[in-house]
């Protein structure tokens, strides 16, 4: 017989404990938040933009520049793409909101006092009557999975159906059957939706984090123990029973018991032990600490990378740890080369050779102060720092497990076979052990990499090998949103390689620079000339101080799109910095074509700038200019090509626009002879 020693709980097994769990879990609606403060904000935000309006109106330099909505009708409108609108008035507009893109007819509709009226009043209705209802971002509503939600609005709770929430695509949908002003229904239409969609928010949120909370107490309220435990005294199972699956659980929560009571007995003893070798660690780190100080002082101004070698370190000896206290896992194991290869490839192989020496006395000392441990941890270590020096494709990152491999098997060969001459079987046997320690080790390393680079925002070759994947969401929109700028930056990201490749810049950072640097045009792609085949040039209905300002916001629009899709800052910086501060000239010399009497400003029609400060961003600045000039050549031959790229090279030294980077004269002629043979090619 069995008796219970003393009380003890008995513990529910991992499934049933899971299943409870998952249970309480799903039982959980999703919770959203109504907030009521929005339609008021809003509100305030369309009557500012109104009331901005009414003060330019008010404005007498201004208000001579106007024309009434009749008088407009009256006089221009028979002669469709005359200029009416003044540089002023549109400086002006365009300082209230610079995301609402009009014609000159919205323009003339927006200032006249009485149709903007009509279009506030609607706008105004129309956002009282439908924000009263709840309105979520369509984003927010696909990530809900339930069929109902739990509502909290003004205090109180109530569950809903999901498809009683409304999206913000949903509701300017609603919005396109409103009459707004009935005697000029088209341009009112148009001027109410580009409003209402600039504006309107959502005023419901979806409270992941208070769903996450509640789920996770309903899972933690689940409870680990049965409600009836042992008690002391009782029989757990007799002499000649049937042993049951319970009877087996409480055998195995007593044994867990007494093993939890003995350790405690020898706990005082384990404590000395591992105090002792913390001391050692402690004086190990010092002693790199001191040589990083000393030789590498640079590393103490950026803590990530001392982050990095610390996880690196507590990675690898976390492993041993487990391999050492293990009778069934041989040494052979220890995977030194993990810290070794994280290091080199994120930070430089000379921090990591040190780290080695520093990683393979610490695992010395917890295989019970073991020099054998000691030298193969050193081997593997400093062939895996070396081995990943320059690696730039995927296929060589597999090549330091050969590396590895054999720096292990040197020394299995010095020591056991030559120095203590055991049989060359045993040798290959340990050799066959140390072949899966690098192969592990390196398989380790190969997805830690990615993580490491996101978590410290490092942009390494295989992130940029990532990008360069033409399908990629943001290229493969650009293809089929933008064709003409999809080809357009092939060509760049194929003459920006070249160029970097003979320069001595990265190739591979040039080559996917060249890819995303004109994606700002998915915006609004149809004023890009590259995408007007088969279609009426938009910028024939506007002003050219509108156009060159839709022109230039492509780099503020880029910006945006490259940080929602979550590109690496040395792209984005490309994409802010591959035009420069030059002017748009085409339309400046169009503006002074038309208003000959008024005084321009340049600036008013540059670039936002700033200059390029790398080779790679001045690279894709003059591929950018070289590539769309060729387009243009009616007789392209070598000569006329060659000359081109000179001028424009040279046109951009002498404008000031390469100043900021390290560019050789040398470096010049050498990109425009890679832009050459491109461009012959093309």
């Amino acid at each position: 017989d069995v008796i219970a020693p003393f009380d003890f709980p008995v513990y529910k097994n991992e499934a049933e404990l899971e299943r409870e769990r998952q249970e309480a879990t799903e039982a959980v609606k999703p919770v959203l938040e109504f907030l009521p403060g929005v339609r008021e904000s809003v509100l305030q935000d369309v009557f500012s933009f109104f009331d901005r309006l009414d003060e330019l109106r008010g404005d007498s330099l201004i208000a001579a520049e106007l024309k009434s909505w009749k008088g407009y009708l009256d006089k221009n409108r028979p002669r469709s793409g005359q200029l009416t609108i003044k540089p002023v008035v549109l400086n002006s507009l365009y300082s209230v909101d610079s995301l609402l893109s009009l014609s000159d007819e919205e323009i003339v509709y927006l200032f006249d006092p009485v149709r903007s009226n009509i279009l506030r009043n609607r706008l105004k209705d129309f956002l009282v009557s439908r924000m009263r209802e709840a309105v979520i971002s369509s984003e927010a509503l696909d990530r809900i999975e339930s069929e109902s939600v739990k509502l909290r609005r003004d205090g109180e709770e109530r569950v809903i159906g999901k498809n009683e929430l409304s999206t913000i695509e949903q509701v300017i949908g609603q919005s396109m059957n409103l009459a707004v002003d009935p005697e000029y229904q088209e341009i009112s239409k148009s001027l109410f939706i580009q409003t209402l969609q600039r504006y309107i928010r959502p005023n419901t949120i979806y409270n992941w984090s208070e769903t996450e909370r509640l789920r996770r107490l309903a899972a933690e309220s689940v409870r680990i123990t049965r409600d009836e435990p042992v008690l002391e005294g009782e029989k757990i199972i007799g002499r000649g029973e049937r042993v049951t699956q319970e009877k087996i659980e409480r055998l195995d929560n007593l044994r867990a018991e007494l093993e939890k009571r003995q350790l405690l007995a020898g706990e005082t003893n384990q404590v000395k032990r591992e105090v002792g070798i913390a001391l050692i660690y402690l004086v190990l780190l010092l002693l790199m600490g001191l040589f990083l100080f000393f030789h590498r002082s640079d590393l103490y101004g950026e803590f990530p990378k001392l982050l990095i070698i610390a996880i690196s370190f507590f990675i690898v000896l976390l492993c041993s740890g487990f391999i050492v206290g293990s009778q069934e896992v041989p040494n052979y194991l220890l995977p030194a080369a993990i810290a070794s290869m994280l290091i080199a490839y994120l930070l430089d192989d000379q921090v990591a050779i040190v780290g080695t020496f520093c990683l393979a006395l610490m695992l010395g000392v917890q295989a019970n102060f073991s020099i054998y441990v000691v030298l193969l941890a050193l081997a593997g270590g400093i062939a895996g720092a070396l081995s990943v020096r320059k690696i730039s494709s995927r296929r060589a990152q597999y090549l330091p497990i050969l590396y590895i491999s054999a720096s292990y098997l040197l020394v299995l060969l010095a020591i056991d076979f030559a120095y203590r001459g055991e049989e060359i079987t045993s040798v290959l046997a340990a050799a066959g052990w140390c072949g899966i320690n690098a192969t592990l080790s390196t398989f380790v390393t190969i997805p830690l990499l990615p993580l490491f680079e996101y978590v410290f925002k490092i942009t390494s070759n295989f992130t940029l090998l990532e990008l360069s994947d033409l399908n990629r969401p943001l290229l493969k929109r650009l293809a089929m949103e933008a064709p003409g700028t999809y080809h357009h930056s092939i060509i760049i990201g194929s003459l920006a390689e070249a160029a970097a490749a003979g320069i001595g810049a990265n190739p591979i950072y040039a080559r996917v620079a060249g890819y995303y640097h004109d994606i700002g045009k998915l915006k609004q792609p149809q004023y890009f000339i590259e995408n007007q085949t088969g279609i009426p040039n938009p910028h024939n209905k506007l002003s050219p101080k509108m156009s060159s300002l839709i022109i230039a916001n492509h780099l503020k629009e880029g910006v945006e799109l490259a940080r929602k899709a979550k590109l690496p800052e040395c792209i984005i910086d490309i994409i802010r910095q591959h035009h420069g501060n030059q002017p748009i000239s085409f339309f400046f010399s169009k503006e002074k074509e038309q208003n000959p009497d008024t005084t321009l400003v340049e600036r008013d029609f540059c670039y936002p700038g700033p200059k390029p400060t790398t080779k790679e961003a001045a690279i894709i600045m003059l591929g950018d200019a070289v590539e769309s000039a060729s387009r243009a050549l009616t007789d392209p031959t070598v000569s006329r090509i060659k000359s081109m790229v000179n001028g424009l090279i040279e046109t951009r030294l002498r404008e000031g626009q390469l100043e900021q980077t390290e560019l050789t004269l040398r470096d010049l002629t050498r990109i425009g002879e890679e832009f050459l043979t491109i461009l012959i090619g093309v």
